[in-house]
């Protein structure tokens, strides 16, 4: 797990050059601009998107060392379904690490912007199936599928021609989500006890 991590935490920068076989650039100033400005926002993207992949890596390889047990119903059983609601039955409201009801908000929020995506709407919303801790992975779940069987379409700039896209802030918060639930895994596996008091976990067994 912490191999994933550390790739994800140490790239850089991922350089993209999509005008290079672009034949068409130089002929028409406003095609121009948008051409660079979707340049500059997909070089932003792809490197987002790239970090969220590591970063999804990482929790595949800390759900194999935890091994959560499956969902009651057969039904919602699966690798991730399981996580989820392993983790919205570990962590309520208040015992939650910090930032993933923001993240949770933000997600759903942004997610509500982007075209194509409402199933991640809907996934979001079944708090009663995985609880307010594990809804949020279920939801980026979601998006996770989309990229990885290439049912999801690359950011365009705004209006204006400005690499501008909701998009992209999108994948910001789902690798936010991802890599908190990261952290109530591990919490979960070592039997932390949670200090509500000076809000702090303590490991009881290492």
């Amino acid at each position: 797990m912490h191999e994933w991590l550390h790739i994800a935490s140490s790239l850089e920068s991922v350089t993209l050059n999509t005008i290079k076989n672009n034949r068409s650039f130089g002929w028409c100033r406003d095609s121009d601009e948008y051409d660079l400005a979707r340049d500059k926002l997909l070089n932003s993207f792809v490197q987002k998107l790239t970090i969220f992949n590591f970063v999804w890596g990482a929790l595949e390889s800390a759900i194999d060392i935890v091994k959560p047990p499956k969902h009651p119903e057969k039904d919602k059983r699966g690798k991730i379904s399981n996580t989820c609601y392993l983790i919205g039955k570990r962590f309520n409201a208040d015992s939650q690490v910090s930032g993933l009801e923001e993240a949770n908000i933000a997600f759903k929020e942004i997610s509500s912007k982007c075209f194509g995506l409402e199933r991640i709407k809907n996934r979001i919303s079944r708090i009663q199936d995985y609880g307010e801790s594990g809804v949020g992975l279920y939801a980026v779940y979601e998006l996770r599928n989309l990229f990885a069987h290439g049912s999801i379409s690359f950011p365009e700039p705004d209006e204006d021609n400005e690499p501008n896209s909701p998009y992209d802030s999108l994948v910001e918060h789902a690798t936010r989500i991802v890599l908190l639930s990261i952290q109530m895994l591990i919490i979960h596996h070592f039997d932390a006890k949670f200090d509500a008091k000076n809000m702090k976990y303590g490991i009881t067994q290492i």
